[in-house]
């Protein structure tokens, strides 16, 4: 199978959190990655990741190995490449992990040796594939960082062969936050999506849309974020008001979870990707769809 580049493709690093910008490629062996450097968030590093950050993240490779089998597979925003090695070991016939970030596809490249894996530097916005290139493609939280994510969607479609298989999750905009938040609290998100946002968006090109839910947090969590972001929505329209944290408004508020149960383990349960009711999807933490692209 010929994956090579179409053309040469922009080199580009998108922070975990963060916009996409240009800067210059750096090489960062795994020994520079993992002894010195804590996990900060800007991509999942195997074995520094919080588990409460690092579960939800495997478990959607997990579901997406139920696709893997004798596919050809490209991982968008791949990242340090743990779910792109999965999907290699799980009986795909080829994966293509792809990321912007330099120093995370040298850590995939040291880390992760499989004949059926390898690992390129990509934009997704501009992926530098030929059409019809590709069985499946997978990318995990990453459609809310894009500028124009029906371009990235329609770049999605365009390297996949008829009938061939997308999988894609984001977090639930209401889970976060409520809808009279007129803006994401990520500051670099530059959209998030309902269900049914994220299906109008997929529409233009796929068919066959199904959508499953990951919990991510707990009731009270959610209901705590809800009563924590209208607080400080409200105190910053106030002009001699000061706006708190969420962590200080957490703890006023009571539900700040002193240390021991902090250092509870988690319940992996809590992560599986599971179906959404089409009727009433509920507010899961992330939402993921498989569509189908369109022959």
């Amino acid at each position: 199978m010929d994956v090579t580049p179409a053309t040469p493709a922009e080199i580009i690093v998108r922070t975990h959190s963060g916009p996409v910008f240009s800067r210059k490629a750096t090489v960062v062996t795994p020994d520079q990655i993992e002894p010195s450097t804590p996990f900060t968030g800007e991509y999942v590093v195997p074995g520094k990741t919080p588990e409460n950050e690092w579960l939800p993240h495997i478990e959607r490779y997990r579901f997406a190995g139920n696709i893997a089998s004798g596919k050809v597979i490209l991982d968008v925003a791949c990242g340090t490449g743990y779910g792109s090695d999965l999907l290699a070991g799980l009986a795909a016939k080829q994966v293509i992990g792809g990321d912007a970030s330099p120093e995370a596809l040298s850590f995939a490249n040291h880390r992760f040796g499989r004949e059926n894996l390898a690992f390129v530097k990509l934009d997704g916005s501009r992926l530098p594939f030929r059409p019809s290139t590709f069985d499946a493609v997978v990318s995990f939280e990453t459609v809310e960082h894009m500028k124009d994510p029906a371009r990235f969607l329609r770049e999605c479609a365009r390297v996949l062969r008829p009938n061939g298989i997308l999988l894609c999750s984001t977090p639930m905009r209401l889970a976060w936050r409520p809808p009279w938040m007129p803006k994401p609290q990520n500051p670099f998100h530059t959209r998030e999506f309902t269900v049914n946002e994220l299906r109008a968006a997929l529409d233009e090109h796929f068919d066959r849309v199904e959508f499953f839910g990951q919990a991510c947090i707990g009731t009270v969590e959610w209901v705590t974020r809800y009563v924590v972001s209208t607080s400080d929505f409200v105190f910053s329209r106030i002009p001699t008001g000061r706006t708190r944290s969420q962590h200080k408004l957490d703890w006023l508020l009571g539900y700040w979870p002193p240390a021991s149960r902090r250092a509870e383990p988690l319940d992996p349960r809590r992560f599986e990707v599971r179906p959404l009711s089409p009727r009433i999807p509920g507010f899961p933490g992330a939402i993921l769809a498989k569509a189908v692209r369109r022959p």
